[in-house]
């Protein structure tokens, strides 16, 4: 059922499924995006989701045009008003996974569910009540979210 504001549903996308999406190490993380994509879903990231993903594509030796299709498609949030709450949670996160934690809660989760293929940011993230899905079901190494 759409929201209120148009949208399915809101994603905080988390750059380990939108980088095997887009560099191609998982077909499923893609279908994902385009099934997203065709429901008219938003997708949310912060500032450090477009760091990670433009600094990982220029790393694997592609051009940052390569990640407009899409991070075009994402309202990225300042992460600045976050760091001190990242600071205070008390889960055990990398620095990066506690400044998307806490971007996101700055939306809610009532309002937004986090996307990410990261089993301590999904643990984390569970414990504090988001719905977490990891729809980067094909990688070989995968531990599936619950």
């Amino acid at each position: 059922m759409p929201t209120e504001e148009g949208f399915h549903q809101t994603w905080y996308v988390d750059s380990s499924v939108i980088l095997r999406a887009l560099l191609g190490d998982s077909p499923a993380a893609r279908a994902w995006f385009t099934q997203a994509w065709a429901n008219h879903d938003r997708f949310v990231g912060s500032r450090l989701t477009e760091v990670e993903v433009y600094r990982t594509i220029a790393k694997a030796g592609q051009h940052p045009s390569q990640a407009r299709p899409y991070l075009g498609k994402f309202t990225l949030l300042l992460i600045d008003p976050v760091v001190d709450d990242a600071i205070a949670l008390q889960q055990r996160l990398a620095a990066g996974d506690a400044i998307h934690i806490a971007t996101a809660q700055t939306l809610g989760p009532k309002t937004v569910a986090i996307v990410t293929h990261d089993l301590q940011m999904a643990k984390a993230a569970t414990q504090i009540g988001f719905t977490v899905v990891d729809p980067v079901t094909d990688d070989p190494g995968c531990t599936p979210v619950a």
